[in-house]
């Protein structure tokens, strides 16, 4: 409320930043320090290729530094290339072994979003510090464009426990890229041969 405060602690080497930025100048002191930044996981999908009429497999991984009970995010897909589905409609994913005994939710939300979500009732935490965290299989409609395009998965939110509290976690959205061929892999002439 334009109430001057006396110190804003910054990292060191950003104080002339802070100082030329007309949003801080309400601070008394800029003082550099050494500070501390907690290390939020990183929660990533990997770049896949796919053929039209195709199937790939898509992997979201996490690198974490503390226990994670549970996560959820949007994966937003490119026109054209949606979750697969099984004979009975259902859509296509799989747990890896880090998330034995988790629940996965993954639910269409429209115009090429899904939500995803995994928790355990069992108050268990996902194993290991990296690696895949789930699977989602991908197909395409026949109809995209040969070429490069972006997959995001974006609101994150990571479960994890401080002291005796339940907290939230929100690692930065990720971008990953998805190849459409118009060749199978390994058929260098596109005439179904090697």
């Amino acid at each position: 409320d334009g109430t001057p405060v006396n110190n804003l602690y910054v990292p060191i080497g950003c104080k002339s930043a802070y100082e030329a930025a007309s949003e801080w100048d309400w601070f008394e002191n800029i003082v550099e320090m050494e500070i501390e930044i907690e290390e939020v996981p990183i929660v990533s999908a990997n770049d896949v290729n796919i053929v039209n009429d195709g199937v790939t497999w898509l992997s979201i991984n996490m690198e974490n530094n503390k226990s994670i009970l549970g996560f959820q995010f949007k994966l937003t897909l490119p026109d054209g290339i949606v979750v697969d589905t099984d004979k009975n409609g259902k859509l296509q994913s799989v747990l890896s072994s880090r998330c034995n005994g988790f629940t996965l939710g993954l639910t269409a939300q429209g115009d090429n979003n899904y939500k995803v979500d995994c928790i355990s009732l069992q108050n268990k935490e996902i194993t290991g510090t990296e690696g895949e965290l789930v699977k989602i299989k991908l197909t395409t409609n026949g109809e995209v464009s040969v070429g490069n395009s972006t997959i995001t998965l974006s609101d994150i939110k990571l479960t994890t426990t401080e002291g005796t509290e339940t907290i939230t976690l929100y690692p930065a959205n990720y971008t990953s890229k998805i190849a459409v061929l118009n060749y199978n892999l390994g058929d260098v002439d596109g005439k179904d041969g090697v």
